[in-house]
């Protein structure tokens, strides 16, 4: 199992444990993603682009409390990241909401029970069933991108952006007073697999 780990500053020692536990265990192979930058988005998104693209596994992230970094890891489409700070809801995470990212309070968990926690999440497994239901619901909701994450721009054929180098663009003219309402309502937009987009 190839896991993805990174923190703040705030969490650097409890990242270092969890680090040397999975390590000696066996539990899979780590790829630090660093602890420096204070930013914490920084890592939640580095982390959960890493893992929503297949390249990893699983993701475990760590802030002051774990909240407001799996807030992060949770814009990105395809992760699903839970706060777990106690066992059971991290067996839970994964065996009921197929989290694919776990998120820890550096600050508020002991070492411990952070171990126990890690541990239980990577030895469950997804259960599927009336619970694959839920995420595909789920799922149907998600959009591929935001106007202020991709920066898009108003042109005469209707509204163009560019994400990650490669070009999109409504393909109806629509009124730019509301785009917000149209990206999130999911009008003009054309389903595929988990998300919405149009390509041009």
């Amino acid at each position: 199992m190839k896991i993805a780990i990174g923190c703040d500053p705030n969490a650097q020692e409890a990242k270092e444990q969890l680090m040397e536990y999975i390590n000696a265990k066996g539990l899979g192979e780590l790829t630090d993603f660093g602890s420096e930058d204070p930013i914490y988005a920084n890592t939640a998104i580095a982390v959960a682009e890493a893992v929503a693209a297949g390249e990893y596994d699983r993701g475990i992230l760590l802030c002051g409390t774990g909240i407001g970094i799996s807030i992060a890891a949770n814009k990105i489409k395809g992760i699903r990241a839970a706060v777990c700070n106690e066992v059971y809801c991290a067996k839970m995470a994964k065996c009921h909401n197929n989290a694919n990212v776990i998120t820890l309070g550096g600050r508020g968990v002991g070492e411990d029970v952070a171990l126990e926690i890690v541990s239980a999440w990577l030895d469950s497994e997804f259960m599927g069933g009336r619970h694959q239901e839920r995420i595909d619901k789920m799922n149907k909701r998600a959009i591929t991108f935001t106007l202020a994450q991709y920066g898009a721009s108003y042109v005469s054929s209707g509204y163009q952006f560019n994400v990650r180098n490669k070009d999109y663009t409504f393909k109806n003219t629509v009124d730019p007073s509301r785009i917000a309402e149209y990206v999130y309502g999911g009008a003009f937009l054309e389903s595929v697999g988990e998300g919405y987009i149009y390509t041009t």
